[in-house]
C-alpha cells in the first residue's frame, strides 16, 4: 500500500491481489500484474499530488493544462459491490477548484451485472488558474457484508497533466497497481552519482524523501496524529500523549481540519437530560466521523441477559452554526460476537441550510433496537459530519451528549456504555461507568486484580487493544520468536514480539484501574506501581528504544512519570543486542491515582525498508497493595497477591 493513505480500512480493510494470467483486459500500456480489493465496509485511500514538487512550474500550471485522470474497477460474480471515485484540482491552500465525483457505481451479478473490468475516465480543464495539488480518492465496498475481500476492485490508476512541453504525459500517481514499488522510468528526483554509488543513500531517501513530502502536504493519519518525528532520540512529544478529548474514539474519518472539541456556552438553554454537558465535538469541511465498539461482555452483561434481546436504546444530540449548512450523519450496529450485524439503524443523513430558514440549535434523534434476535455481543455507535461550504476550520456539524444504554430485567438503572460522550475526556470518579459490577475493588471484599494490567502486551492478539501513537515507516508488525529463543522472560512462556520499522514506532494503552477494580481507597493508600519492559535489536541493524509511563489523576492529568533516556544500541559497536529488561517502581506519588499510561517503541537507525527497529514485549504494569501475600500457582507461574488487611473486631 506505499504511498496510498487509508482513509478509510474497514471490514477486513483493503488488500492486494495478482492478476491472473489470462486476465484479458487492456489496461493501457501499464502492465499491471495487482489489484487493490475491498471489504465488507467501506474502504478508501487516497493520494495527494504536489505538483510543483512533481516539477511543474506555476506558469505551466496557471495556464490550465488538462488534467485526466483514469480507473479501472472490477467485481466478483458471486458477490454485489459498489464502486466510488472524487478527485479533487486544489490551489496553494487545499481550496477545490474543480470537482469530478460521479455517483458511486453499484454492481449486481444477480441482475445480470458485468462483473469484469471497466475504465471510469475524465478530463479536467477551464478550472482556472492556481492549480497546486490534486487529490485523488476511490475504494467502495461489496454488498453482502461477506467476511473477506469480496468488494470492488481497482488497479491501474492514473493522472496525467497534458502540457505544451513536448516530453509526453506521465503518470502521476505513484503505486497504481499495487506493485509496492515506484514506477518503472519514474523520474520524480534525479539521483546523484554520489547517491548512486550508495545503496544506503537511495533507500533513506525512499523511506524519508517522500514521506516529507506527504507530510509537507498537511496529510496526517487517520488518528489525527502526524508521524513526522525526525527527532530520533530528542522526541519529547509530551504535548499530545494524553489526547483525553478524543479518548475512546476511532477516528474513522478526520477530514477537512479535523475534529475539535469546543465549549458549550454557560447559557446554552438546551435541556440535554439528566446530563451537565460542558462540552462538543465538532467537525470540519470533510467528513469527519468518529466510533465506538461497545463490548457487552466486557461491560458486565452475561450471555443469557443479552440473548434475552434486552431493549438497547442509543441518542445523540447535534446542532449546527447560522453562519454555514452541515450535514449530520449516523449509524449504530448491533453486532453478535463474529461482529455480524443483527440490526442496525441509520436514519438518511441530516442537512441543515440556514439559508433556507432551517432551525440550527440543538436537535436529538433516538431509537430504540428490539426484536434483534439472539446473540447481542457488541455494539457499534458512528456520527458525524461536515459542514456544506467548504469552509477551512470546524465549521460542521457538533454533537454532543451521545448515550448507548440497555434496559435488562435486573433492578440498577441503565447506564451509558459510551465512554467520553461529550468530549471531556474518561469518565471521572463516581460517574456511571465507574458504577458496573467491574469497579467492585473493595478492600473489605479482597476483589483486588491480580497480575499484569496490560492486555495483549506480547502480540498474542496482533496490535488489538494498543492504540498506535505513531505508524512510522512500515509500521508496527508482529513476529514469531524462536523456539530456541533461550531468553527468561521472568517465567513467562512468551512466543511473540512486537517490531518497530524505520520511522518512529509508538504504542500506548491507558489503564482505568477504577475499572479494573481497584477502589479510590486502595489507590489513595499509594500502592507501589511497576512497570516492566523487554527489548532487543537485531545484529545487522541498529535500533533505538523508547518508554514512558505516567500516573494519571482522574482528569489524565501527570502527577509522576518514568521516563528514561532513549537507548541506542549499535551493534557496529560491540553493543549486545540480545533481550534485555528494564524494570521500575513508583511509589510515593500521592492520592489520586486513577489512571496509568504505558507507551514504548522506537524504530531503527538506518532507515532500512521493513521491520529492522527495536523489539518489544512481555511488557507489564502490576500493582502492589498494602497486606499480606498469598501466592497461587496459575500455568507454573508464581503470582502474588497482596490481600488488604483485615482488623479485628
Amino acid at each position: 500500500m506505499d504511498f496510498w493513505k487509508l482513509t478509510k480500512n474497514r471490514g477486513d480493510g483493503w488488500v492486494v491481489g495478482n492478476l491472473s494470467e489470462g486476465c484479458g483486459y487492456d489496461f493501457g500500456d501499464d502492465r499491471v500484474t495487482k489489484y487493490f480489493a475491498t471489504s465488507y465496509e467501506l474502504c478508501l485511500k487516497k493520494q495527494v499530488i504536489d505538483l510543483l514538487a512533481e516539477g511543474y512550474s506555476p506558469e505551466v500550471l496557471d495556464a490550465q493544462p488538462a488534467v485526466t485522470v483514469k480507473d479501472y474497477y472490477a467485481g466478483l460474480v458471486c458477490c454485489g459491490c459498489v464502486y466510488m471515485l472524487t478527485v479533487r484540482l486544489l490551489n496553494e491552500n487545499k481550496e477545490v477548484l474543480q470537482e469530478y465525483k460521479p455517483d458511486p457505481v453499484t454492481l449486481k451479478p444477480e441482475c445480470g451485472d458485468d462483473m469484469s473490468w471497466r475504465q471510469v475516465s475524465h478530463t479536467f480543464s477551464d478550472y482556472g488558474p492556481g492549480l497546486r495539488f490534486i487529490s485523488f480518492k476511490h475504494g467502495g465496498k461489496d454488498t453482502k457484508w461477506w467476511k473477506g475481500q469480496y468488494g470492488v476492485r481497482v488497479t491501474g490508476s492514473s493522472v496525467t497533466v497534458e502540457t505544451m512541453q513536448a516530453s509526453p504525459a506521465r503518470n502521476l500517481l505513484k503505486n497504481p497497481a499495487g506493485n509496492d514499488a515506484r514506477p518503472e522510468g519514474s523520474s520524480d528526483r534525479e539521483i546523484s552519482d554520489d547517491d548512486s554509488d550508495n545503496d544506503e543513500n537511495v533507500l533513506q531517501w525512499h523511506a524519508r524523501d517522500y514521506f516529507m513530502a506527504w507530510h509537507a502536504q498537511g496529510d496526517s493519519d487517520d488518528s489525527g496524529i502526524s508521524d513526522s518525528d525526525d527527532s530520533d532520540v530528542n522526541d519529547s512529544d509530551d504535548s499530545d500523549v494524553f489526547d483525553e478529548k478524543m479518548e475512546f474514539w476511532e477516528l474513522t474519518d478526520n477530514g477537512g481540519d479535523g475534529w475539535s472539541v469546543g465549549d458549550l456556552p454557560e447559557d446554552c438553554n438546551y435541556d440535554f437530560g439528566d446530563d451537565r454537558l460542558t462540552k462538543y465535538f465538532a467537525t470540519s469541511y470533510e467528513l469527519c466521523l468518529k466510533k465506538q465498539v461497545i463490548d457487552l461482555l466486557e461491560e458486565g452483561y452475561s450471555r443469557g441477559v443479552l440473548d434475552a434481546q434486552p431493549a438497547v436504546t442509543v441518542k445523540d444530540n447535534y446542532a449546527g452554526l447560522v453562519c454555514c449548512g452541515c450535514v449530520y450523519m449516523l449509524t449504530v450496529r448491533l453486532l453478535n460476537e463474529n461482529k455480524e450485524v443483527l440490526q442496525e439503524y441509520k436514519p438518511d443523513p441530516v442537512t441543515l441550510k440556514p439559508e433556507c430558514g432551517d432551525d440550527m440549535s440543538w436537535r436529538q434523534v433516538s431509537h430504540t433496537f428490539s426484536d434483534y434476535g439472539p446473540g447481542l455481543r457488541f455494539i457499534s455507535f458512528e456520527h458525524g459530519g461536515k459542514d456544506t461550504k467548504w469552509w477551512k476550520g470546524h465549521y460542521g456539524v457538533r454533537v454532543t451528549g451521545s448515550s448507548v444504554t440497555i434496559e435488562t430485567m435486573q433492578a440498577s438503572p441503565a447506564r451509558n456504555l459510551l465512554k467520553n460522550p461529550a468530549g471531556n475526556g474518561a469518565s471521572l470518579e463516581g460517574s456511571d461507568e465507574c458504577s458496573s459490577l467491574r469497579c467492585a475493588g473493595d478492600p473489605q471484599n479482597f476483589n483486588i486484580p491480580v497480575g499484569n494490567l496490560l492486555k495483549n502486551s506480547a502480540g498474542e492478539d496482533q496490535m488489538e487493544f494498543w492504540k498506535l501513537r505513531r505508524n512510522g515507516g512500515d509500521g508496527w508488525n508482529v513476529g514469531d520468536l524462536p523456539e530456541d529463543c533461550g531468553y527468561d522472560f521472568g517465567g513467562e512462556r512468551l512466543t511473540k514480539y512486537f517490531a518497530t520499522s524505520y520511522e518512529t514506532c509508538l504504542k500506548k494503552q491507558v489503564i482505568d484501574l477504577l475499572a479494573e477494580g481497584y477502589s479510590p481507597e486502595v489507590l489513595d493508600a499509594q500502592p507501589a506501581v511497576t512497570v516492566k519492559d523487554y527489548y532487543s535489536g537485531l545484529g545487522c541493524c541498529g535500533c533505538i528504544y523508547k518508554l514512558t509511563v505516567c500516573l494519571l489523576d482522574k482528569k489524565k492529568k501527570v502527577f509522576q512519570q518514568y521516563k528514561p533516556d532513549p537507548v541506542t544500541l549499535k551493534p557496529e559497536c560491540g553493543d549486545d543486542m540480545s533481550w534485555r529488561q528494564v524494570s521500575h517502581t513508583l511509589a510515593d506519588y500521592g492520592p489520586g491515582l486513577r489512571f496509568i499510561s504505558f507507551e514504548h517503541g522506537g524504530k531503527d537507525t538506518k532507515w532500512w525498508k521493513g521491520h529492522y527497529g527495536v523489539r518489544v514485549t512481555g511488557s507489564s504494569v502490576t500493582i502492589k497493595t498494602i497486606g499480606s501475600s498469598v501466592t497461587m500457582e496459575t500455568s507454573g507461574i508464581s503470582v502474588i497477591v497482596e490481600a488488604p488487611q483485615q482488623q479485628e473486631a
